[in-house]
């Protein structure tokens, strides 16, 4: 009788052992879920304030459309306030993209090395006639794909 007490006993100790390691597991499990979903949240925060950021910009330059028309040149300051809750506030900071450090580059200060003459290439700094003519010449029949084709006109 006594080994069937001590049986019993270890059975039940497995048992409990079991028991504990799946209750654990299923623990780590919610652990791992909740994870999962605390950082889809983030990143669902963090798309929708990257899209306001863009939408506070659209609506800054909204307002300054018939100046912008007119050819003034456009302004916007380093950072957009896009709400505040009092604790937490939400703030878009425009980074620098010109040459120069400048927020905004207009598109129609750029020249297209596809479709510019020796002219307008000369007129830039660095650009003297015989290179603008020697980018001309060695001028792919479909263009100027990269930077590593320019790189290999000499000149």
């Amino acid at each position: 009788m006594t080994g069937r007490r001590g049986i019993t006993l270890i059975v039940v100790l497995v048992i409990v052992i079991v028991a504990a390691l799946v209750g654990a597991g299923a623990l780590d499990s919610g652990r791992a879920i909740a994870g999962v979903a605390r950082t889809s949240a983030d990143q669902s925060e963090a798309r929708a304030l990257a899209l306001a950021g863009v939408r506070a910009v659209a609506e800054d330059l909204l307002e300054q459309r018939d100046d912008l028309l007119a050819g003034a040149d456009a302004t916007l300051p380093d950072e957009l306030e896009l709400w505040s809750d009092g604790e937490r506030r939400a703030v878009a900071i425009l980074l620098p993209v010109g040459p120069d450090g400048e927020t905004l580059v207009s598109e129609t200060a750029k020249l297209d090395l596809n479709r510019a003459d020796a002219t307008a290439l000369a007129r830039l700094p660095e650009v003297d006639d015989a290179l603008a003519s020697a980018i001309i010449n060695a001028r792919p029949e479909a263009g100027y794909s990269s930077v590593s084709d320019l790189i290999a006109v000499k000149g």
